[in-house]
Parts: structure tokens; sequence; C-alpha cells
């Protein structure tokens, strides 16, 4: 193996332990860091699972506050790049009482080709 490193660093004009590094570098990447937009809807997903949990506030109240949350969230995801869009697809789950609202999922989400809704976990 060490023959087989070798040569192969020599041809990419490295040193072998330059090249050991690439090599992994290349079949291990780093993971992408988070999007601000990204960090942005799972925080506001928190907030809308807190809001629904809360026994603290009246129904007419928790209604309008999920409300609220809830367009904050389709404002981010109209914000996102279809990168974005792919990755929140991959890796989101979305609380199931947003099935409550008639405009979710929103549109650029239901353009998207899924054919799903959005995950929700309820």
């Amino acid at each position: 193996m060490r023959d087989r490193i070798k040569a192969v660093a020599e041809a990419n004009n490295r040193s072998m332990n330059a090249e050991i590094v690439a090599t992994l570098e290349e079949k291990y990447p780093a993971p992408k860091p988070e999007s601000r937009l990204i960090s942005r809807l799972h925080h506001l997903i928190d907030i809308f699972d807190d809001t629904v949990m809360s026994d603290k506030l009246s129904n007419e109240r928790r209604e309008h506050m999920l409300s609220l949350f809830k367009d904050s969230i389709v404002d981010v995801i109209d914000r996102m790049t279809e990168d974005e869009l792919a990755r929140v697809r991959a890796e989101t789950s979305f609380p199931g009482e947003l099935d409550q609202f008639e405009d979710w999922p929103p549109q650029r989400w239901r353009s998207g080709g899924t054919g799903d809704a959005m995950g929700g976990r309820s």
C-alpha cells in the first residue's frame, strides 16, 4: 500500500502525508455548516412546538401565536435557496399541528416535486 500511495503522491506532486490527507478529505468531507435560514427555521419550529405544549396560554391566544409562527416559517422557506430547501426536505420534520392551517404547506414546498406534505410529526 505504501508504494501505491507514494506513486499517487508523486503523480500529484505531493508528499505522502499530503496525499493521505487529500484522500481522506475527499472520502470524508466535512459536513456543510447549517445556513442562517435553516438555523432560523429550526428555531421557529422549536418555538412553535413550545407554544403547542404551553398550558399558560388561552386557546385563542395560542392559535393566534401559532398562526404568526407558521407565517414566519413560511417566510423563511420562501427565502431559501433550492439547495437549502433540499437539505430541509431531507433533514427536517415539521409539527403535525401545522396541518390545521389551510395555507400549509407553502406553495414553494408543494412545487418542490416531493408529492409529500411537510412530514408532520403529529
